[in-house]
């Protein structure tokens, strides 16, 4: 059973939404789409995750220390701090309901637990001497994981477990390292099985569809760090013959080169794909390969939401700052390019009055999720100002 520590409210603060500095501004250049720094603040902000309620979490290193480090919450226009221990807190991700998980390894010591922040409380999800790694959990509360044993070659053998209705299970076969577990909403995963012992060493994609586990692929070199969505699409990262990188993606049992370099990709369940090659952000979106960002940025595109939003770092050297792709606050809240009656039917259903989420709000996850988009002054409720401004904008069917 998870452990619960009672902590203090956590601090909020007005995120920044000043782009970088001429020379390393990102700028979208997808049409209805804008680039908003969420920190500028801090030698490492890194980590980034979002959900499909454009809420990002990153881990913020505190100090010059590498292994003290906080996690914080970006949700439309501010940031809160949910950590304050003094320990390596590391890896998070967030759902569609606002559960937040993430790694700690307790002062100086490895990673061994796996963290939950739910409901304005942190617990102790799991715990493992020996190491853990790769939480990622969805909306209907499954969550998935990796623990590691002292054996195998490189002392890393693991198995990836999963969390569910059906109770907690191990969904690796006990051999090798299993690792990088990606669940979609329906509780099916896709992971890495290292095979360490080799040199070089190899690996495969595998798949738990609920009823058993195959594997995905064989020939390629190196697959790893897969994601996949709710139509089993899976998208991995692999090497070429010559070292290069490929960017790839399994499809009702065929494999598909998409990108020919290019860093691990991320799915949405549009079938999107988001990757990094050279410092650069790019979207994989009907078979076309389109560049998202045209300014250097050291780590690039991290997280991919179902309405093309993204979570993005960039910095120089070991610095490095988090950004947030996301859509325009024109009024077109379905991203048809244009302000009609759809969106003013959205804005109807959404309009709550002032300071509607300030005066409802019971933990920093609470948001107003797809209500966001016709937030148009960006003050976290939808109200007469709202309408106002939309009305202005208003160009018809």
């Amino acid at each position: 059973m998870a452990r619960s520590f009672a902590i203090a409210r956590p601090l909020c603060v007005a995120a920044s939404l000043t782009l970088f500095a001429a020379a390393s501004a990102l700028h979208a250049q997808l049409p209805g789409f804008e680039i908003v720094q969420i920190t500028s603040d801090s030698p490492d902000d890194s980590g980034s995750q979002l959900n499909n309620c454009g809420q990002v979490v990153f881990r913020k290193r505190i100090g010059e220390s590498w292994s003290t480090s906080e996690i914080f919450l970006y949700d439309n226009g501010k940031v809160f701090r949910l950590t304050n221990d003094n320990n390596r807190d590391v890896h998070p991700t967030i759902d569609d309901a606002g559960k937040i998980l993430w790694l700690r390894g307790i002062g100086n010591a490895g990673v061994t637990q796996i963290m939950v922040y739910e409901h304005g409380e942190v617990s102790v999800f799991r715990e493992n001497a020996e190491g853990v790694s790769d939480p990622v959990g969805n909306a209907s509360g499954a969550v998935a994981w990796s623990e590691f044993y002292d054996r195998g070659c490189w002392s890393i053998d693991g198995d990836v477990h999963l969390s569910d209705g059906m109770g907690e299970r191990r969904i690796s076969d006990g051999a090798k390292s299993n690792q990088s577990p990606h669940l979609n909403s329906t509780q099916k995963l896709v992971w890495t099985r290292y095979d360490f012992c080799p040199n070089p060493w190899i690996s495969s994609i595998m798949l738990h569809n609920g009823s058993g586990v195959m594997e995905l692929t064989q020939g390629q070199i190196q697959p790893q760090l897969p994601e996949m969505n709710d139509s089993l699409q899976t998208a991995f990262w692999s090497r070429t013959e010559q070292g290069g990188d490929l960017v790839q993606l399994w499809e009702d049992g065929v494999i598909h080169t998409i990108f020919e370099g290019g860093g691990p990709p991320h799915i949405n369940n549009l079938g999107e794909v988001q990757f990094t090659d050279g410092g650069y952000t790019f979207l994989y979106r009907s078979g076309d390969i389109i560049q998202v960002t045209f300014e250097y940025a050291k780590h690039g595109g991290k997280d991919l939401n179902d309405f093309t939003e993204m979570s993005m770092e960039a910095g120089k050297g070991f610095q490095s700052d988090v950004f947030m792709m996301r859509r325009s606050r024109t009024g077109d809240a379905d991203l048809n390019l244009r302000v009609d009656t759809l969106d003013y039917k959205r804005l109807n259903d959404c309009l709550r009055g002032p300071e509607w989420l300030e005066r409802n709000r019971e933990s920093p996850t609470d948001t107003l999720c797809e209500c966001r988009f016709v937030d148009l002054d960006e003050d976290n409720d939808v109200d007469l100002k709202d309408a106002a401004t939309l009305f202005n904008a208003f160009s018809g069917e």
